[in-house]
């Protein structure tokens, strides 16, 4: 992480966004000129090294409400309870370095753990254990694990550099990420892959954004 961050919720139309930034004026500014609406509802959290953790922890909590990307279909003062609440788990900064430590030593433990089973042959039990420790939730390993051999063998090259796979399936396209799956088309990703929003909210350079195919899996055709 770069610094301390917020997480922040914008109401809309009845429906919430939940996101993280280092740059909220800014942020929050964007998301009502790009949505063309003005918000009476906004609230942001107290700045915290662990901003993406708490985004991430909100967005799992709220993972049934989930409209699509960061927009949830929940009351706004819902969406600020639960934030606070998050803050409040994550807040310690000897609870976060503790966090970080055994985060790393696990990681890279599971991830020799999988070197070890590819090594072997035994991709596809490398595959779930690479796809539990970057938690992907149940639909998204039972989708992987339904597909063929080679087209594991593919998405769990991606995975092993990035929790976050694109998975390309001809026009068909599926996200899965930590405590989230989502089924859209590749003309919707490119649609909505918007590099300087993405820049301003991860508080990096648009240079630095990766294309929108950069970690993806194609599989098109893959037996």
């Amino acid at each position: 992480m770069n610094g301390k961050g917020y997480v922040y919720a914008i109401e809309n139309n009845g429906k919430v966004k939940i996101g993280s930034t280092i740059n909220p004026k800014s942020r929050l500014r964007n998301i009502q000129t790009q949505g063309g609406f003005i918000s009476a509802n906004i609230y942001l959290s107290n700045q915290l090294y662990a901003y993406q953790d708490l985004e991430i922890l909100i967005h799992k909590n709220l993972g049934d409400f989930r409209d699509i990307g960061e927009w949830f279909n929940v009351d706004f003062d819902s969406a600020c309870k639960e934030i606070e609440d998050g803050y409040k788990q994550l807040k310690s900064s000897d609870q976060e370095a503790k966090k970080k430590e055994i985060a790393l030593s696990a990681g890279s433990a599971i991830a020799m753990i999988a070197e070890k089973l590819i090594a072997e042959g035994n991709s596809r039990n490398a595959a779930i254990v690479q796809m539990s420790q970057a938690s992907w939730t149940s639909e998204a390993m039972d989708f992987v694990l339904s597909k063929p051999q080679g087209a594991i063998d593919i998405i769990l090259g991606v995975l092993f550099m990035c929790p976050t796979v694109t998975i390309i399936d001809g026009d068909d396209a599926y996200i899965a990420f930590p405590y989230g799956f989502q089924i859209t088309t590749v003309d919707e990703i490119k649609r909505t892959h918007d590099k300087l929003e993405i820049a301003q909210d991860c508080g990096c350079e648009v240079e630095d954004v990766p294309d929108w195919d950069e970690y993806s899996a194609d599989i098109t055709g893959v037996d």
